[in-house]
């Protein structure tokens, strides 16, 4: 089984065998000289991808001054981070998560989302998901809605550090016993009858 250091030189070697065969496009490319048909149809079929993925990796080459680097797999999928709703349903959110579930009452978060929807609704946009709602309150951090919901006596208690010291001026003094199961198997001579 190959292990980390393997797979990572295996991708490095792809990254340059990709980075030698486009380096002569792109300069081509920059210097407006030639014809880049041939050489495109010729970069499809030695790296055996499609002429938009390589015109996508010469853009990145281009881009990041040739570096190999540049040409290596990249994590598919929108960024993290990227927002989706408009400004107006992020507003309402906010809003109806302080209103209603940062309280002492303590509404439960499908009631609060329940209540979102509804304003959503009434204002003509288009409600966010639960997961969406959810996303939002795991930002705001478990402090803030521990303080909310609880108040600051017992957020501070539950997330303050714990003070004291653990010493020992004996030794044996201090025992901790660790209750994990683990499987033991104990070899035992197999008796025979005689």
């Amino acid at each position: 089984m190959n292990d980390d250091g393997e797979d990572s030189v295996a991708v490095g070697a792809e990254e340059a065998r990709r980075a030698a065969v486009l380096r002569p496009l792109v300069q081509a490319y920059l210097n407006g000289t030639g014809s880049l048909e041939r050489g495109i149809n010729d970069a499809v079929w030695e790296l055996g991808v499609s002429r938009a993925t390589v015109w996508r990796w010469m853009k990145r080459l281009a881009e990041e001054g040739g570096r190999t680097s540049a040409l290596a797999p990249r994590k598919r999928g929108r960024p993290t981070g990227t927002m989706l709703i408009s400004s107006k349903v992020e507003a309402v959110i906010e809003e109806h998560l302080r209103r209603y579930f940062l309280r002492r009452e303590r509404s439960s978060l499908s009631r609060v989302v329940t209540e979102i929807r509804n304003a959503c609704w009434q204002e003509g946009l288009q409600p966010p998901t639960r997961r969406t709602v959810q996303r939002r309150l795991d930002a705001m951090g478990a402090r803030e809605v521990a303080k909310a919901r609880e108040g600051a006596k017992a957020a501070r208690q539950k997330f303050a550090p714990v003070t004291g010291e653990n010493k020992a001026s004996m030794p044996l003094e201090i025992v901790q016993i660790d209750h994990t199961p683990a499987d033991i198997i104990r070899n035992r001579p197999i008796e025979t009858a005689a």
